[in-house]
Protein backbone atom coordinates (compact mmCIF):
# COMPACT_ATOMS: atom_id res chain seq x y z
CA UNK A 1 0.00 0.00 0.00
CA UNK A 2 1.43 3.43 -1.08
CA UNK A 3 1.61 6.26 1.43
CA UNK A 4 0.77 9.64 0.88
CA UNK A 5 2.92 12.64 1.69
CA UNK A 6 1.96 15.84 2.46
CA UNK A 7 3.22 19.25 3.20
CA UNK A 8 1.88 19.96 6.60
CA UNK A 9 2.87 23.26 8.80
CA UNK A 10 4.86 22.43 11.63
CA UNK A 11 2.06 24.43 14.33
CA UNK A 12 -0.90 22.12 13.08
CA UNK A 13 1.25 18.94 13.06
CA UNK A 14 2.46 19.64 16.67
CA UNK A 15 -1.11 20.37 17.37
CA UNK A 16 -2.29 17.31 15.79
CA UNK A 17 0.09 15.14 17.45
CA UNK A 18 -1.11 17.28 20.77
CA UNK A 19 -4.49 16.89 20.32
CA UNK A 20 -3.76 12.57 19.47
CA UNK A 21 -1.83 12.31 22.45
CA UNK A 22 -4.67 13.86 25.08
CA UNK A 23 -6.42 11.32 23.43
CA UNK A 24 -4.12 8.01 23.94
CA UNK A 25 -3.94 7.38 19.75
CA UNK A 26 -1.76 7.91 16.98
CA UNK A 27 -2.06 11.14 14.80
CA UNK A 28 -3.40 8.86 11.88
CA UNK A 29 -5.83 7.48 14.17
CA UNK A 30 -7.18 10.71 15.45
CA UNK A 31 -7.43 11.93 11.87
CA UNK A 32 -9.81 8.83 10.91
CA UNK A 33 -11.79 9.97 13.77
CA UNK A 34 -12.60 13.41 12.95
CA UNK A 35 -13.24 12.13 9.02
CA UNK A 36 -15.60 9.64 10.86
CA UNK A 37 -17.36 12.34 12.93
CA UNK A 38 -17.62 14.51 9.88
CA UNK A 39 -19.32 12.16 7.45
CA UNK A 40 -19.90 9.01 9.31
CA UNK A 41 -18.66 6.84 6.81
CA UNK A 42 -14.78 6.61 7.29
CA UNK A 43 -13.00 4.12 8.77
CA UNK A 44 -9.43 3.52 9.78
CA UNK A 45 -8.06 0.48 8.12
CA UNK A 46 -7.22 -2.13 9.93
CA UNK A 47 -3.87 -2.95 7.90
CA UNK A 48 -0.96 -5.20 10.04
CA UNK A 49 0.84 -2.02 9.95
CA UNK A 50 -1.20 0.18 11.72
CA UNK A 51 0.53 1.73 14.81
CA UNK A 52 -0.91 0.85 17.98
CA UNK A 53 -2.33 3.62 20.40
CA UNK A 54 0.45 4.62 22.64
CA UNK A 55 0.08 5.81 26.36
CA UNK A 56 1.41 8.39 27.46
CA UNK A 57 3.76 8.03 31.30
CA UNK A 58 2.94 10.52 33.40
CA UNK A 59 6.05 11.68 35.66
CA UNK A 60 4.89 9.78 38.82
CA UNK A 61 4.71 6.10 36.51
CA UNK A 62 8.87 6.92 35.41
CA UNK A 63 10.27 7.93 38.52
CA UNK A 64 8.65 4.89 39.92
CA UNK A 65 9.41 2.27 37.37
CA UNK A 66 12.76 3.56 37.60
CA UNK A 67 12.80 3.11 40.76
CA UNK A 68 13.43 6.97 41.99
CA UNK A 69 10.99 7.28 44.75
CA UNK A 70 11.39 6.76 48.27
CA UNK A 71 15.48 6.47 46.89
CA UNK A 72 16.21 9.37 49.10
CA UNK A 73 15.26 10.09 52.32
CA UNK A 74 14.81 13.92 52.50
CA UNK A 75 14.64 13.85 56.52
CA UNK A 76 18.45 12.86 56.45
CA UNK A 77 20.87 15.85 55.70
CA UNK A 78 23.23 15.34 52.62
CA UNK A 79 26.18 16.90 53.41
CA UNK A 80 27.72 16.55 49.69
CA UNK A 81 24.55 19.08 48.65
CA UNK A 82 23.73 22.00 51.45
CA UNK A 83 21.32 23.84 50.94
CA UNK A 84 22.17 27.17 48.81
CA UNK A 85 20.95 30.40 50.85
CA UNK A 86 19.29 32.84 48.41
CA UNK A 87 18.87 36.75 49.34
CA UNK A 88 14.78 35.96 48.44
CA UNK A 89 15.21 32.55 50.45
CA UNK A 90 16.13 35.11 53.91
CA UNK A 91 13.63 37.62 52.92
CA UNK A 92 10.92 34.50 52.94
CA UNK A 93 12.19 33.48 56.44
CA UNK A 94 12.55 36.59 57.50
CA UNK A 95 8.96 37.08 56.50
CA UNK A 96 7.92 34.20 57.92
CA UNK A 97 9.53 34.43 61.35
CA UNK A 98 7.35 37.71 61.66
CA UNK A 99 4.07 36.10 60.88
CA UNK A 100 4.83 33.38 63.10
CA UNK A 101 5.97 35.54 66.31
CA UNK A 102 2.34 37.95 65.08
CA UNK A 103 0.42 34.44 65.14
CA UNK A 104 1.62 33.91 68.36
CA UNK A 105 1.32 37.13 69.90
CA UNK A 106 -2.65 37.30 68.88
CA UNK A 107 -2.92 33.48 70.66
CA UNK A 108 -1.63 34.88 73.77
CA UNK A 109 -3.64 38.29 73.58
CA UNK A 110 -6.48 36.04 73.07
CA UNK A 111 -6.07 33.84 75.38
CA UNK A 112 -5.73 36.05 78.01
CA UNK A 113 -8.84 37.92 77.26
CA UNK A 114 -10.94 34.23 77.58
CA UNK A 115 -12.04 34.57 73.56
CA UNK A 116 -10.58 33.03 70.26
CA UNK A 117 -8.18 34.51 67.85
CA UNK A 118 -10.66 35.37 65.17
CA UNK A 119 -12.87 36.62 68.28
CA UNK A 120 -10.60 39.05 68.96
CA UNK A 121 -9.38 40.14 64.95
CA UNK A 122 -13.16 40.88 64.65
CA UNK A 123 -13.86 42.77 67.92
CA UNK A 124 -10.75 44.57 67.07
CA UNK A 125 -10.06 44.67 63.33
CA UNK A 126 -13.81 44.23 62.24
CA UNK A 127 -12.70 46.61 58.78
CA UNK A 128 -8.93 45.10 58.58
CA UNK A 129 -7.99 47.86 60.62
CA UNK A 130 -8.55 49.20 64.29
CA UNK A 131 -9.94 52.83 65.36
CA UNK A 132 -7.01 54.40 64.65
CA UNK A 133 -6.36 52.99 61.04
CA UNK A 134 -3.48 50.03 61.34
CA UNK A 135 -3.61 46.56 60.17
CA UNK A 136 -3.70 43.69 62.21
CA UNK A 137 -0.10 43.30 61.63
CA UNK A 138 0.79 46.59 63.02
CA UNK A 139 -1.14 46.27 66.08
CA UNK A 140 0.54 42.59 66.50
CA UNK A 141 3.79 44.27 66.32
CA UNK A 142 3.27 46.89 68.63
CA UNK A 143 2.42 44.48 71.28
CA UNK A 144 5.26 42.17 70.49
CA UNK A 145 7.34 45.32 70.79
CA UNK A 146 5.42 46.17 74.19
CA UNK A 147 5.98 42.73 75.61
CA UNK A 148 9.96 42.81 74.90
CA UNK A 149 10.35 46.33 76.22
CA UNK A 150 8.27 44.78 79.84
Amino acid sequence: MATATLQIDQTILQLLEAKATAQGVSPDVFLWQLLEGENGTASYPQASHAEPATTQLTPYQIAKAKGLLGAVDSSIPNPDSPPIHTEFGAYLAKQHEAEKRRFFVLEEIAEKQGITPQEWVRQNCPNGKDSQGRSLSQILDSYAVAEVAR
